[in-house]
């Protein structure tokens, strides 16, 4: 049975939304991995399996993105798994916590405990938000995507990525000419996303690719390959999307059951041989004044 979803709900809000506590989830995953120094050592086993998460929202994300409610079905498979992974550290997290209790050794780490168990919980809750929004996306009767409009969202996001390697070549003197090309081609590829051109926007975001993989090859420092190992797959996924058509789908209009309807009586006019009667035998009445 179909759930009571309002037609009228904007599935592309929906899908925004999603994408949106995904960067959240990522700072909350962040924060419990930067605090697992003031938990207790069972407490910081379990968390670490937290850094399956990167693995998995990356995985969603990317999901999330293709215009494609196909890739939305995949989507649901992958934040199920998440939801139950971030289900079971918790339960992990808890179980320690509470024969921790019975250690005098383990009471300092406590309320560091206490405090990473409450950032994971509501990552479990965020995460069955997730769900059940997917869930929303999947059977709306209305989904429209647009592969252009993914393909300007991603590359917005990879501006900060292209500025932060510029910045970290200028700190080191190593500035070299490969950085620019990003610069240029991601506001490039953003304003003329609708523009038709695909060739032209497939060449840009290869010269983009080009740069960042000739910047990853002689450099060392960890924060300049991240960033271009970063752009690199963006770069990847904005040419696969440039060749992934629009889809859209649309829920078959409902059936109505002629069955069952209500029939009113409709009165039929039929011919008779009744004949009217000419003016011959009326009179006029006299008018009263007053």
């Amino acid at each position: 049975m179909a759930p009571s979803i309002n037609v009228s709900t904007n599935s592309a809000t929906i899908q925004n939304n999603i994408r949106l506590r995904i960067v959240l989830v990522i700072l909350l995953s962040i924060c419990i991995q930067s605090a697992r120094f003031i938990v207790s050592d069972s407490v910081q086993r379990a968390i670490s399996l937290t850094e399956i998460n990167y693995i998995l929202y990356g995985l969603f994300l990317l999901s999330s993105i293709m215009p494609s409610k196909a890739a939305w079905y995949l989507a649901a498979i992958i934040i199920t798994l998440v939801t139950l992974l971030d289900t079971f550290i918790l339960t992990l997290g808890i179980v320690s916590t509470l024969r921790c209790l019975n250690k005098s050794g383990c009471l300092t780490t406590i309320p560091g405990s206490l405090i990473v168990l409450s950032m994971v919980t509501l990552q479990c809750a965020i995460d069955l938000y997730q769900v059940w929004n997917v869930y929303l996306v999947i059977r709306l009767p209305l989904f429209v995507a647009s592969s252009t409009q993914r393909m300007r969202i991603l590359y917005a996001w990879a501006i900060p990525f292209a500025i932060v390697s510029n910045i970290t070549l200028f700190s080191n003197s190593e500035w070299t000419v490969l950085a620019s090309p990003p610069l240029v081609a991601y506001p490039m590829l953003i304003f003329l996303a609708h523009s038709g051109e695909n060739t032209f926007l497939i060449i840009l975001s290869l010269v983009a690719l080009i740069s960042n993989i000739l910047l990853i090859i002689p450099s060392k420092n960890r924060l300049l390959n991240l960033s271009s190992i970063i752009q690199t797959v963006m770069c990847v996924i904005g040419i696969c999307l440039l060749c992934v058509p629009v889809q859209s789908y649309k829920a078959p209009p409902i059936k109505k059951d002629t069955e069952n309807e209500t029939i009113l009586p409709v009165a039929v006019a039929k011919e008779t041989d009744i004949k009217l009667s000419t003016n011959k035998g009326l009179r006029r009445r006299t008018t009263i004044e007053f």
